[in-house]
């Protein structure tokens, strides 16, 4: 089969094991549990860790994908919204992170003259 192929089952994979098996915070599986159960589902799939990361960020993306959070807590891992309310506080967390780190960069940039109007400002990907 081809890869692109088995990249597509992993993905639905990923989607039906974590929103049957993983839902809400406490049941959360750690990217190695998920990487492990992927390479023996997939006999012969050599997917990395970095790879697996991306398809995850990418499913995220998707409306089939969208209930997927991560946790840092407890060793961290993924695991599937049980609620919408679960999912916004979730990613109005990462929201705020996101905020934080923009005002640290922009004072970082700030204290170096990097905001003058002759320089170019930051530009977010994706705004």
């Amino acid at each position: 089969m081809e890869k692109q192929n088995i990249k597509n089952e992993v993905k639905e994979y990923l989607i039906d094991y974590l929103s049957a098996w993983c839902r809400g915070q406490e049941n959360k599986a750690s990217g190695k549990r998920l990487l492990e159960n992927i390479h023996y589902n997939y006999t012969g799939f050599e997917l990395s860790d970095r790879e697996m990361r991306r398809i995850i960020a990418e499913l995220r993306t998707t409306p089939e994908g969208c209930f997927i959070l991560t946790t840092q807590k407890k060793g961290g891992g993924y695991y599937w919204a049980e609620s919408i309310e679960e999912l916004n506080e979730a990613t109005q967390t990462d929201l705020n992170h996101c905020y934080t780190l923009m005002n640290k960069i922009t004072a970082q940039r700030k204290r170096a003259g990097l905001l003058s109007p002759e320089q170019p400002q930051i530009k977010m990907r994706g705004f």
